[in-house]
């Protein structure tokens, strides 16, 4: 049996690397006015494992209600406004989303829970290097932090999240002298002694660990990650605890990548 359908729907992804209010909400309107078979997603949607998502109900008849066919891929709920559905990821995977109003009207979606990636790309290395040591040590120990370096400029580092917080992590080599570097990885948000918080990566391939810390000045979008063009930010990986007892007087070492995250 087919049901005329009187929805009109929007899809808005939320922004989760920074807070949003509703000035920056951006929809995208898509009309279904047609006769539709209700067993049949209408149409579907997109919502990367990191992303929370919306969409929106207009037309039919308050109160609505929703249900989604797996809610190990993904959770909905209305809002307090009642016509707007907030979508919650879990895990990789498809679920159908139903939506119906009070007279019975009913439209389905797909929705569809993926991988969501990341690029960052090395302009410039830096070094740093504190403590009481002479003039000559501290260039011996510069240097020998350079020449351990696991990116060199021009080099990318890519993250496919899998989950909210793990994937697989690649190091992207420009030169093709080396082999690239696939790792799996996991992130959560530190706060340093100055309250700021960083997002931190840790990586393991072959038994070899690597450790980043993404910093992004004063402000770190913590809660996800969403689409954003080219952001100035830096990984920095922490040497101090492996030169420490070579160099009793070090205080702190450290390799700092600077460059551009981006999708």
């Amino acid at each position: 049996m087919k049901t005329k359908h009187l929805f009109l729907l929007f899809l808005l992804f939320s922004c989760v690397l920074a807070s949003c209010n509703d000035e920056d909400e951006r929809f995208y309107l898509y009309e279904l006015s047609e006769v539709y078979d209700p067993n049949v997603p209408a149409s579907s949607v997109y919502v990367p494992i990191t992303i929370g998502g919306r969409v929106g109900i207009m037309g039919g008849e308050a109160p609505y209600t929703v249900e989604l066919s797996d809610t190990q891929v993904a959770s909905a709920s209305l809002g307090e406004e009642g016509d707007i559905i907030h979508i919650f990821p879990k895990q990789l995977g498809t679920a159908m989303l139903r939506v119906k109003d009070s007279e019975g009207r009913t439209v389905q979606l797909a929705i569809e829970v993926g991988t969501v990636t990341q690029s960052f790309k090395v302009f410039k290395i830096g070094v740093y290097v504190f403590g009481e040591l002479d003039e000559v040590t501290t260039d011996e120990l510069k240097e020998r932090i350079l020449q351990s370096a696991v990116m060199q400029e021009n080099d990318r580092i890519r993250w496919t999240y899998e989950t909210k917080e793990s994937g697989t992590m690649t190091i992207v080599r420009s030169s093709g002298e080396e082999e690239d570097v696939t790792a799996t990885f996991t992130r959560e948000t530190m706060y340093g002694e100055d309250s700021r918080a960083y997002l931190r990566f840790h990586g393991i391939c072959n038994e070899q660990e690597y450790e980043f810390d993404l910093c992004f000045g004063n402000v770190l979008p913590t809660s996800g990650v969403r689409s954003i063009g080219p952001t100035p930010c830096s990984l920095i990986v922490d040497l101090t605890d492996i030169y420490k007892e070579e160099y009793p007087a070090l205080q702190a070492a450290a390799i700092y990548y600077m460059g551009y995250l981006a999708n």
